[in-house]
């Protein structure tokens, strides 16, 4: 037997409650099917071909697009990766300049890479960890209303060159924009408006809340194995705009495998038909995480909500009531005890963050996963410690990042490995960021400056983990003269 197969195995003996994706949690979204091996099966007679579908696939996928409402819509059997490239290629042309988050996912930034782009940054990410922070320690002002969208007007007006902006909704850890007001702004300047929402696929069927992630936009992808009963690489592609179908598809044949898992394909048709069950569904999984949270609300745990996310934000930022994000209040509790504590008890996380934890629950999480959440938490016995790493976030966003090359300039440049504090003013070969939560430090094509260099040093002071940085030691920077 294989080491894979071995460690698999050891792990499933014991009886984990996965509050991470994918989000049939371990087949529970399942009945009735034995032998998963059997459905292993590819394009042969009275099965389709996903490149050229003409039946049972082609009915599947005008349902999908009948549900999300859209143009047309695709399964992808590569992953949102896929979803991301193929957007990116259909879109833009080499040399087009788009507007990306700065602490967008890296499948973002490998796709601008692929594609020859130039690329601006809207710094969203700050607003992402100061409402996950103490109170105290807050330091942005949520005065002004529609923060996102006059950050990217801003940006707009003044680099008129620019062809897409491309959005994550909702992040990693719930928070969520409404798109409708810059869907509307960057249509009248004839600007493409592209959303990650990989962690969006569940959204129309069990949160009425909030829009939909592919409502306003021209294309979104969609991870349908991280909210729902899909397979991990299951995912979806949504088009708006009819004008684009013809490149859509020409993309989607060049990226996606020509071998397709049809085990993937049936759990997509799966997480889809669990969307149109439960749409009209009064009481779902959100009642349950909602439950969850009024029972620790008394503790110095907060569980994230709707309520919370928009009162601190004013209005600027909404949440999604699925994801259940779990803050200290005070900010004196190292997440990792946390974390470790529920592992030990048999309850897997989605991921820590400076303040807290991540998790991802679904529909197919039974009740009494939510109950046992429940007693380990009320049973943690914190270590009280002063957190210092709050007083570090505001200096990564006061930094002048200077850029010196676009990302895929870089690719194609000899790069040397230098001690970190040596590094000063020379030109970064790979992103330095510190994940969770995927905070940049300085991106690839970038100066190093000394104040760069500061903070790297006192986030491994305080034993972070800083990707990017090699033995804690090096950078990999451009060699000179290039």
């Amino acid at each position: 037997m294989g080491e894979i197969i071995k460690s698999i195995e050891k792990y499933l003996m014991d009886d984990y409650s996965f509050f991470t994706t994918p989000g049939h949690k371990q087949g529970k979204g399942y009945s009735n099917i034995e032998n998963l091996f059997r459905y292993d099966l590819t394009e042969i007679d009275g099965l389709d071909n996903i490149h050229d579908p003409y039946e049972c696939i082609k009915d599947s996928l005008n349902k999908l697009s009948e549900f999300y409402e859209s143009t047309k819509s695709y399964y992808l059997v590569n992953g949102s990766t896929s979803g991301i490239h193929i957007m990116f290629f259909s879109c833009f042309n080499e040399g087009d300049t788009v507007l990306v988050e700065r602490g967008c996912h890296k499948s973002i930034i490998n796709a601008i890479v692929l594609r020859k782009l130039k690329v601006l940054y809207i710094d969203r990410d700050k607003y992402n960890v100061d409402l996950l922070l103490p109170d105290k320690f807050s330091f942005i002002d949520y005065n002004s209303k529609d923060i996102i969208f006059n950050d990217i007007l801003k940006i707009v007006e003044n680099n008129k060159e620019i062809k897409g902006v491309i959005l994550t909704n909702p992040n990693y850890y719930g928070i969520y924009i409404d798109q409708k007001k810059i869907y509307s702004y960057l249509r009248s300047k004839n600007i493409l408006f592209l959303i990650d929402g990989a962690h969006g696929a569940h959204i129309k069927a069990f949160n009425k809340s909030i829009s939909c992630v592919n409502k306003f936009c021209d294309i979104s992808v969609m991870s349908a194995h991280k909210t729902l009963a899909s397979l991990t690489q299951g995912a979806y592609l949504h088009v708006n705009k009819s004008s684009m179908v013809g490149k859509v598809d020409e993309y989607f044949s060049i990226f996606m495998t020509t071998s397709p898992s049809y085990i993937i394909l049936m759990s997509l048709e799966k997480g889809l038909y669990d969307c149109v069950k439960y749409k009209d569904v009064s009481q779902n999984y959100i009642d349950e995480c909602n439950d969850f949270r009024k029972l620790i609300i008394d503790s110095d745990i907060i569980g994230v909500d709707n309520d919370w996310i928009k009162t601190k934000s004013n209005n600027n930022f909404c949440y999604d009531n699925s994801r259940l994000c779990l803050m200290f209040r005070y900010g004196n509790v190292h997440a990792m005890d946390l974390y470790n504590h529920l592992l030990r008890n048999k309850i897997v996380c989605e991921m820590t963050y400076f303040n807290g934890i991540v998790l991802i629950p679904s529909y197919c999480n039974p009740q009494n996963d939510f109950q046992k959440l429940y007693l380990n938490i009320r049973n943690f016995k914190e270590i009280k410690y002063i957190n210092k790493i709050f007083e570090i976030f505001p200096k990564i966003y006061d930094l002048d990042n200077t850029k010196a090359f676009e990302p895929y300039e870089v690719l194609y440049k000899p790069y040397e490995f230098l001690e970190i504090k040596k590094c000063v003013n020379r030109i970064i070969f790979n992103d330095i960021f510190l994940y969770p939560p995927g905070t940049p430090i300085v991106v690839r094509g970038e100066y190093i400056q000394e104040k760069h260099v500061e903070i790297i040093f006192e986030y491994l002071k305080l034993n972070y983990r800083v990707n990017g940085v090699f033995n804690r030691k090096y950078l990999k920077v451009l060699e000179e003269n290039n």
